[in-house]
């Protein structure tokens, strides 16, 4: 609006000083008018120019400081709010074993949560008053709830509880000895039959095989068994045929001793049972015999047949008493063991 008027103005002095000038003024007039209009020119365009940077000054200050400013002040206001707030802030409660919570205020500074013990139960710092089972505790200023004191079981129920756990521990202590020595007392006689009966069998098997043997060697080894009688010849034992005994050789009629020196009358011989076992050697009749064979025959067969039949038996005997008497006294023992060890823990 300022421009389109100093410009209609400028036309009017043109037109003025056309005015002037068909009207051919003086140099010194022209001057003047000149220096009047440059005046109200330089006037014109100071007023324009200040009207139109102050409006737009203000209006851009104004738009960008409340701009910023809202901004800012939004900024610190909330950032202070929440500071202030969030430090007195609790958050959910805690809620106890046996017990319920109920926010009766929020969850901020001085807020207050109400506790409730569940039925069966009370507050431990009741003073044994069963009835005490609500409990108010605060928001403090560290952000944290107060300590709550707890529930814990109404003494009726504790006692109760107290002689039930006697009971069952009295019940489970002799049902437990008695249930243990009978399966144990089972149990370990079975397995300790058929373990004793295997084991002795195979140990008294080999050791009396081996007893047997190594004493028969021993004694056989100074028994001479009966006398090898000599071909046309008779034997008899005079003192039995163990060591140092003697055995009379016959020879039977229209025989003699080979050793005899072509003496008829030489027909009769006396042989030794040696520490070796056999018989001295005869001069003999022309004759050969073979007993002493079938006698250690018969000490082998003899010596293997006791030694089986002697394990078995022991195997069986030893098996059947010792499962009798080790199942009856582990159950005797482990119902009076478990029992009392039971009863004190």
């Amino acid at each position: 609006m300022g421009i389109i008027t100093t410009v209609q103005r400028w036309n009017t002095s043109s037109a003025l000083l056309t005015a002037f000038g068909r009207i051919r003024l003086d140099r010194k007039l022209k001057k003047q008018i000149t220096c009047y209009l440059i005046q109200n020119l330089s006037i014109y365009l100071s007023i324009y120019l200040s009207i139109y940077l102050s409006i737009y000054l203000s209006i851009y200050l104004s738009i960008y400081l409340s701009i910023y400013l809202s901004i800012y002040l939004s900024i610190y206001l909330l950032s202070i709010y929440l500071l202030i707030n969030l430090s007195f802030y609790c958050g959910n409660v805690t809620v106890p074993e046996k017990a319920t919570a109920r926010l009766l205020n929020g969850t901020t500074y001085q807020s207050t949560a109400e506790l409730t013990c569940i039925n069966g139960y009370r507050l431990k710092d009741g003073h044994n008053n069963n009835s005490a089972t609500l409990e108010h505790i605060k928001c403090t200023s560290d952000g944290i709830w107060a300590n709550s004191t707890g529930c814990e079981m109404k003494a009726n129920n504790l006692l109760f509880i107290q002689n039930l756990s006697i009971y069952l521990s009295i019940y489970l202590s002799i049902y437990l000895s008695i249930y243990l020595s009978i399966y144990l007392s089972i149990y370990l006689s079975i397995y300790l039959s058929i373990y004793l009966s295997i084991y002795l069998s195979i140990y008294l098997s080999i050791y009396l095989s081996i007893y047997l043997s190594i004493y028969l060697l021993i004694n056989l080894s100074f028994y001479c068994g009966n006398v090898t009688v000599p071909e046309k010849a008779t034997a008899r034992l005079l003192n039995g045929t163990t060591y140092q005994s003697t055995a009379e050789l016959t020879c039977i009629n229209g025989y003699r001793l080979k050793d005899g020196h072509n003496n008829n009358s030489a027909t009769l011989e006396h042989i030794k049972c040696t520490s070796d076992g056999i018989w001295a050697n005869s001069t003999g009749c022309e004759m050969k015999a073979n007993n002493l064979l079938f006698i250690q025959n018969l000490s082998i067969y003899l010596s293997i047949y006791l030694s089986i039949y002697l394990s078995i038996y022991l195997s069986i005997y030893l098996s059947i008493y010792l499962s009798i008497y080790l199942s009856i006294y582990l159950s005797i023992y482990l119902s009076i063991y478990l029992s009392i060890y039971l009863s004190i823990y």
